[in-house]
């Protein structure tokens, strides 16, 4: 299942890397700017949060709410109006993105699966694309319209502290991910630690065929830990270049961290 979900985002490399919101530190997060600059520095994919307007645009927008009135009572035009730039549709990220890069999109609110689905249908190849959601229900949502499509599973730091390593993989086989994305503060929890074959997390997403994803993964040593390690399918980072440049170093096959 690891290799299917890595090939199906037509990537050569793994463990693949994705730029959280785009490359957030180089151009404002969600923005068409913060994609291109991810593509130019050559990360597998992006990673965007979608929510709907009042008046039914799929935007991105990682906040539930805009200067305290939730973005589903806002039309378009206000969430523009009370925004420092506007807020980027999700057709006009699709149309940046297709053919040159994959992309991780994350439903922040359930309900809007077959729109999310029927818009990327039409401007994105099925096989760049990873959809992803902290709800276990827009997961089975999505599985249910379209089996075919990966799916991932969000989970935050708060959630499974004292849950046993394998708790994740039972989640995501509850409602059909294919890949577990944990926090990187959850690592201590489940023992997310490079080279430990059978034990913790990896081992067991290992011994199961589950890709484990974790975001998000910014400080250098870790990364470089993460993606020395062949049973971490990728990372999500705000820093893709050092990411990215970190990958380079260690080598197709991986290779021991820098120290």
């Amino acid at each position: 299942m690891a290799g299917q979900v890595i090939r199906s985002l037509h990537l050569a490399a793994r463990p693949i890397v994705i730029a959280h919101r785009g490359a957030s530190r180089i151009a404002p997060e969600n923005s068409l700017p913060a994609f291109e600059a991810a593509i130019e520095i050559g990360c597998d994919a992006v990673e965007l949060d979608v929510r709907r307007t009042a008046d039914g645009v799929l935007v991105l927008h990682h906040a539930a709410a805009r200067r305290g009135t939730p973005v589903a009572r806002l039309t378009y035009r206000e969430l523009a109006r009370r925004s420092r730039h506007p807020p980027a549709r999700l057709t006009d990220a699709l149309d940046l993105c297709s053919g040159r890069i994959g992309m991780d999109i994350e439903i922040k609110e359930p309900g809007i699966e077959a729109e999310v689905l029927r818009v990327v249908a039409q401007r994105f190849a099925r096989g760049a694309l990873l959809i992803t959601s902290f709800h276990e229900s827009v997961i089975t949502s999505v599985k249910r319209a379209d089996p075919s499509i990966p799916c991932g599973l969000l989970v935050a730091p708060g959630r499974g502290r004292r849950a046993p390593a394998a708790a994740p993989i039972e989640w995501a086989a509850s409602c059909g991910a294919d890949v577990v994305l944990p926090h990187r503060l959850l690592a201590p929890t489940w023992q997310l630690r490079p080279r430990r074959s059978r034990h913790g997390l990896l081992g067991v997403a290992d011994r199961a065929g589950v890709p484990v994803i974790l975001w998000t993964v910014n400080g250098a040593r870790q990364a470089a830990r993460l993606l020395g390690d062949e049973r971490v399918a990728g990372i999500i980072t705000d820093l893709p270049d050092q990411a990215c440049d970190l990958r380079r170093r260690l080598g197709p096959a991986g290779g021991p961290p820098p120290r």
